[in-house]
């Protein structure tokens, strides 16, 4: 089950941003012909979408939240973590890697690493990865609503050495150019593709050889 949910949250930040815009234009088109009223099209593509997003954040929410109960006594270390200065040296990893936000609470990213690298417990931990979520404004729409960059800022930083080894910023791709409702933001899709990229192309080194 466990594989099964990691899937599905792969596969919706895959559909994040133009692609869910054209698989939502797909089902609102299927919906108004199945029902044969606009209205009542929209109406139950909105619905489908709703619930859809619904139940895969309540999921993802959750099992960040069963991750998270094992960190809960060392957040207060991480938090401090967060205030190192930035070095600017080579990135590596060393040891497991723990996701978390500037708050120190579980970054969702850290869901969506490999098992491989992600840690499950403290002891683990050799490698913090401090993820800030932002979007910047590029435009705006006729009729209403803000164009959007999804921007995510990932700080490396080894636990042992006490070092923030470098910042890296990674941009969503571009939102829309058009939209076909009004008043509404859009954007396109998140970084995280090439956050993990980054992620898993970083060196790995022991903690003897540092």
């Amino acid at each position: 089950m466990e594989a099964i949910g990691d899937l599905l949250f792969h596969v919706w930040d895959f559909i994040n941003g133009p692609v869910f815009f054209l698989l939502g234009l797909l089902l609102l088109a299927v919906c108004v012909e199945k029902t044969g009223d606009g209205c009542a099209g929209i109406i139950v593509f909105i619905l489908i979408v709703a619930g859809a997003s619904w139940i895969l954040r309540s999921c993802q929410s959750h099992k960040l939240e069963k991750h998270a109960e094992a960190f809960v006594s060392v957040r207060g270390v991480y938090t401090e973590l967060c205030r190192l200065p930035n070095e600017r040296l080579s990135p590596y990893i060393t040891g497991k890697v723990l996701a978390i936000d500037p708050a120190g609470s579980m970054s969702p990213l850290h869901l969506k690493m490999p098992k491989g690298l992600r840690a499950t417990r403290p002891e683990e931990v050799g490698t913090i990865l401090i993820v800030e979520y932002t979007e910047e404004v590029v435009g705006h729409y006729q009729g209403g609503g803000k164009a959007l960059v999804n921007v995510c800022t990932v700080d490396v930083v080894d636990v042992n050495a006490r070092r923030k080894l470098t910042s890296r910023v990674f941009r969503g791709t571009a939102p829309p150019s058009v939209k076909p409702w009004s008043g509404s933001d859009a954007s396109g899709s998140s970084p995280n593709r090439d956050v993990l990229k980054f992620i898993k192309t970083l060196p790995q080194i022991s903690a003897a050889r540092q």
